[in-house]
């Protein structure tokens, strides 16, 4: 699967802010959070918890839970962290900007936002970026700096482990030719 190392998101913020620095926050917030750009989007300012690193956000890929009140279904909201350093710029943005409640964040639609990725992507020389690529991009760093896979699924609101398993851990060629080794060297499977 493909993903961005640190560096090429670093690279993606830094380009972007030299046009836009709100739409770079917007690309630190995906890449930090793992969100998904449709759930980033709706974003207001009391959906940030600047003191405890995270932002309240819909799983919109969950079921939709109807009552009396909606029938429709609404979504169920759930807590996402972000790394404190862009909890902070995620506060500082909406007290300097005088963000008021109720008010998005981020008030574009996704087209524009993968338009718009896209292009920065292409500024830095990297082809084929768009906003999910970052949530992919988290996932696997994550995983691949050994973060367990449980925090990475809760991270990313993924009703299951297996999920996150399934997309997100794939071992390297050489994860398992050391796995083979190491079960040779343990003297399984040879018949004596």
């Amino acid at each position: 699967m493909r993903r961005l190392t640190e560096e090429q998101v670093d690279k993606l913020v830094h380009t972007q802010a030299k046009t836009s620095k709100r739409r770079a926050l917007m690309l630190r917030v995906l890449y930090s959070s793992g969100c998904r750009i449709s759930e980033v989007l709706t974003l207001v300012p009391e959906n940030v918890d600047v003191d405890n690193s995270r932002i309240y956000v819909p799983c919109l890929k969950w079921e939709r839970i109807a009552d009396e009140e909606n029938p429709n279904g609404v979504h169920e909201w759930d807590w996402v962290t972000l790394d404190p350093s862009v909890a902070k710029e995620l506060g500082d943005f909406i007290y300097t900007w005088k963000i008021p409640r109720g008010k998005l964040l981020f008030p574009w639609s996704r087209q524009d936002c993968y338009y718009h990725i896209r292009k920065v992507g292409l500024c830095t020389g990297i082809k084929g970026v768009h906003p999910h690529l970052l949530r992919h991009s988290l996932a696997t760093n994550l995983i691949i700096g050994g973060v367990p896979t449980i925090t990475v699924s809760k991270q990313l609101k993924h009703r299951s482990v297996r999920t996150t398993e399934d997309i997100y851990v794939r071992p390297s060629t050489d994860d398992i030719l050391k796995e083979r080794a190491r079960y040779r060297e343990g003297g399984r499977g040879r018949k004596g």
